[in-house]
Formats: structure tokens, sequence, C-alpha cells
């Protein structure tokens, strides 16, 4: 560096994020940490967080600025709200997808021109290339690839990638496990951060009805007939591809579909979860491509990159098109592209068909 560059670091109070502020100032960086209040159900106290505790702690032990942001009101109305909306909708949600855009990425970069950072930085695992060639920025898988969260970050406007730095992109976690320890981060004796998102709540239903409680509406349980076979105690206690919790009698059962409007849980066999093609809106271009594209896809984020034709119809409508069927395509869910390493699109599941 020619000069002390400015990085502005999300710690979230874990060992991924403390590390990224550690390592970043041993590289020569002027590190500001932030540290962000989300919305928790319940959580109405002014107290700081255990999460926010840890954050400052380490803050204060690697001798950097750290600053707090509540984004509570923010995040409640724009990301809570989309969750319980969606699951009410019969969609299954990604909250995280939409986050990192719309507020974390973006509260980073407006916080960052206002104390005229050069970067902003997070603990996530994934990286940033140079493109000499075409002087473009490139989003890329992590080299560890158990930790990859490529998939998360495919909505991030591709103007701001020449401004992130996410120094854990080339590590494996147990190396930012190794190196913590041995700089004695106050987080590194954590086995993972000490506070989640409440989209990560293992009680997601209740979540829901904390937030609308006239959520609770039981339904049927119908096969592709619409023939009732059971009950439901409420849409958002399913997904497509669900095979626990159903309550039949048959065990080679899954839900296949789920119709808000007729407050109904669809159940069948296992191949009526296969379908080939897939409608997309809201499509994110991370890279410069036209229509039709070979590439790879991920319709969700532990499953496997699957080739695919993305392409256009001719009313407008963008269609990816599978070389083998996909199981349990997921409307509400974040479909993201990849050529290689090279993350170049995200974009939102509409509905599967054949």
């Amino acid at each position: 560096m020619t000069k002390r560059e400015k990085v502005l670091v999300a710690m979230s109070g874990g060992l991924d994020s403390s590390f990224a502020a550690a390592s970043l100032r041993d590289q020569g960086y002027a590190v500001t940490g932030a540290h962000f209040r989300l919305w928790k159900p319940g959580a109405e106290s002014e107290a700081p967080s255990l999460s926010e505790e840890s954050a400052r702690q380490t803050a204060q032990y690697l001798g950097i600025e750290f600053r707090v942001v509540d984004l509570r009101r923010r995040f409640r109305e724009e990301v809570v709200e989309y969750f319980v909306n969606e699951y009410l909708a019969g969609r299954t949600p990604n909250p995280c997808a939409l986050c990192n855009p719309r507020i974390k990425f973006k509260t980073l970069l407006e916080l960052a021109d206002e104390i005229s950072a050069d970067f902003i930085a997070t603990g996530h695992y994934a990286r940033v290339s140079f493109d000499a060639g075409n002087t473009e920025y490139h989003l890329l898988e992590a080299k560890d690839q158990n930790k990859d969260q490529s998939y998360f970050l495919a909505f991030l406007n591709r103007a701001i990638l020449r401004r992130i730095i996410f120094p854990l992109g080339e590590m494996a976690k147990s190396e930012v496990k190794k190196r913590g320890l041995e700089m004695k981060l106050p987080a590194a004796a954590n086995a993972e951060s000490q506070d989640t998102c409440f989209a990560l709540d293992k009680n997601y239903a209740g979540i829901i009805e904390s937030v609308k409680p006239e959520a609770k509406r039981p339904g049927d349980l119908v096969d592709l007939s619409g023939e009732k076979i059971g009950s439901h105690k409420g849409i958002y206690h399913y997904t497509i591809g669900q095979h626990r919790g159903l309550a039949l009698n048959r065990e080679d059962w899954y839900v296949i579909a789920i119709d808000a409007r007729k407050n109904q849980v669809v159940v069948d066999q296992e191949p009526n979860l296969l379908h080939r093609k897939m409608q997309l809106a809201g499509l994110n271009r991370l890279s410069a491509f036209s229509l039709p594209l070979d590439c790879q896809v991920k319709i969700r984020y532990r499953s496997a990159k699957a080739d695919a034709r993305l392409e256009e119809t001719a009313d407008g409508m963008l269609v990816v098109s599978f070389a083998k069927p996909q199981r349990a395509i997921t409307p509400g869910q974040a479909a993201v592209f990849y050529r290689g390493e090279r993350v170049i699109a995200g974009a939102w599941i509409e509905k599967a068909f054949d």
C-alpha cells in the first residue's frame, strides 16, 4: 500500500469477523469495526447483546475504532416483514441473500462513505478478483468449499465489488480457528458466533407467530388430485421437499406444493419433486453475459451445482432448463449462477415446471 488505507469491517462478535479485522490491521490498514444491532423477537431491551459485547471487546483488544449501528427498525421493516410474508404466501424465503444487499452491505457502504473509508470488509468466506483484461471485478467462491458463502452474496451490486475485501476467502475454517487462537482473539474460544440472525433460529414458526399471530390457520393436507388426506397446522410450517412432520400413515410422501390461496399443503411421492425447468424473477448480474447462457446453477445453499441453460422467452420470462431433473425446486429461494468458481448472477425462483 502506498498509503495507510482505511477499511470498515463488519464485526458480528464471532471469530470469523474478528479475525478479518485482526488480519487487516496486521496488513497495515487503518481499521474501524462496525457492529449491527438487528431485530430479534422479544428483545426490546436497550442493553447490549452478548455479540455486541464480544465485538466491542475484540475491537478494544485490537486497538481499533469501533461503532455500533442500530438497524433494528430497518431490519424489521425490510427483512423480517419479507421473511414472514413469503412464508404466508406459500414460499420459502432466503433472508440472508436479501439482507446482504439491502441491509448489511448497503449500511457498510453508507458508513464507509461517512468516515471516508476506502474499503469495506466482512468475515464471509468468498473472494473478489480483478480481471485486468476487461477491468472488471468478479465475485468468486471461497477456497474452502465447506464454508463458501458466495451463494448468499449473489444479489450484491456489482459496482461495489471494487471496494470489498474478504480476508477469509483464501483460508480454511480450521486455519482461521488456529490463527485466531494464536492471536488470542477473545472470540477464538467460542465455537461460532455468539449471536445469530433471527432467520437462523430453529423456531422460525414462533417468529412468524410473534409478528403475525393471525398466521395460525390450520388447513388440509391434500394429494395431487385435491383429495384431503390429513391436516396441517399452518402453511408456514412446511417447505417443498419436506418429509418429516406430515403426520401421515404413508412414509413415502413429501410436500410437493403449497397453495396459500386455498390454505392447502399438497403431498405426494418423491418422483413428483423432480422438475427440469424453473421460472425466475429479479435477475441480478454480477458479470457481463448474453442470453441464452450455458452455466451451472445452485438452487439452494447446500445443493450441488447443476448444468443448465438460462434464457429469456419471447414474452420476456426468464427460464432455466436443467440438463438433469432437479429435486425440490422451491419458490422463494435464490438461484445462483456460476461459471467455474465465478458467481455471475442471482435470481429468485418463482416456480418449477416441466
